[in-house]
């Protein structure tokens, strides 16, 4: 099993799964000199999560322990009557050399993530656990009394990034908008190594897709040649060396970014209204005033009544198109400072 399969993925613009922990994977089972029964398995728990825009750039710092501190280990080996360098040697008896249970530690680094044009970055970062399961039989005299049980959750040195990229739709719409236009409409991702790599496809009758500014024909769910999409992920910075594949589909252009049919292309009816309402007010205000009435001389012969009505009315007009609500005005996004987010 790939690491990366068992972190729960980044498949949304912004999204990080609701829950901070993976499963729990097993890894090995069995007992040791002291008759202790251990199951041990692992787990990722993410310890940094945030969401760069394009334009921006973030520097990641990770400060997180690792190992088991000796309190703990003398707590755990007294409830097991059991000495702590037995146990100590029983955790680690059946661990990679990358595992380390010595005395608690801190480990620092940094990261600096700065996406290219028009691409944003969703991230998070992970620590893999031990977890250890220990059960002993205890006795009194020659009788057995009960099964003492206590589980130890180790943070090992052994980190996973997941980055997740994709356009931008508050820096370059109109890049998805193109590409939507000419059928571009289902998101897939490349994943390599650490990343993953939004792009739009096009369904084709054969089951295959194609990319948008990619030639060629792909499957889904399978791996791709470096010569059909390294110039691509070029453009974008990027130069995998190991496997790249090719996701199922993550839904639509409009379900990934979470648009709507009124926020995506839909033309604005605000102005035309405006007109209309308008039209129809100054209409009323210079209606002939009785039946047979010559109609007013707009030109010059109005009255200052009826100029101070139109000129009322106009600005009313301004103050509404002024404080109109945001979801009813054109949008600007792209005008709009935004800043990075942290979700941990």
């Amino acid at each position: 099993m790939k690491i990366n399969d068992e972190i729960p993925p980044i498949t949304r613009p912004g999204y990080q799964n609701p829950t901070p922990v993976s499963a729990v994977f097993p890894d090995h089972n069995f007992i040791d000199d002291a008759d202790t029964h251990v199951i041990q398995g692992h787990y990722w728990r993410r310890v940094k999560a945030t969401n760069v825009p394009c334009g921006n750039s973030a520097s990641v710092e990770i400060n997180e322990k690792t190992g088991v501190s000796r309190a703990l280990l003398v707590e755990v080996a007294n409830a097991l009557e059991v000495a702590v360098v037995p146990l100590k040697n029983t955790l680690s008896m059946k661990m990679s050399v990358t595992d380390t249970f010595t005395d608690e530690r801190t480990v620092s680094f940094k990261m600096n993530i700065g996406p290219k044009e028009c691409i944003a970055i969703t991230f998070a970062e992970w620590q893999r656990i031990v977890q250890s399961v220990l059960r002993r039989q205890k006795y009194f005299l020659w009788f057995k009394t009960r099964i003492a049980k206590r589980t130890l959750d180790i943070a090992t040195e052994e980190f996973q990034s997941d980055q997740f990229e994709y356009l931008d739709p508050n820096c370059c719409p109109e890049k998805i908008e193109e590409a939507a236009a000419k059928g571009f409409t289902k998101i897939l991702c490349f994943n390599f190594g650490r990343v993953s790599f939004a792009i739009q496809a096009r369904k084709k009758d054969n089951g295959k897709v194609s990319l948008f500014g990619i030639p060629g024909e792909f499957t889904p769910g399978q791996a791709v040649a470096i010569e059909d999409v390294g110039a691509y992920l070029r453009s974008y910075g990027h130069n995998p060396e190991g496997e790249i594949t090719l996701s199922k589909s993550l839904g639509t252009v409009d379900e990934f970014y979470g648009w709507t049919r009124k926020e995506r292309g839909r033309p604005n009816s605000l102005p035309w209204l405006l007109v209309l309402g308008t039209s129809s007010l100054l209409a009323y205000l210079l209606r002939p005033t009785s039946r047979g009435a010559s109609k007013p001389d707009v030109t010059g012969a109005a009255s200052d009544e009826t100029k101070s009505k139109v000129a009322a009315a106009l600005e009313k007009v301004d103050s509404y198109v002024s404080n109109a609500k945001p979801e009813l005005r054109p949008a600007k996004a792209h005008e709009e400072k935004r800043e990075l987010t942290n979700y941990d």
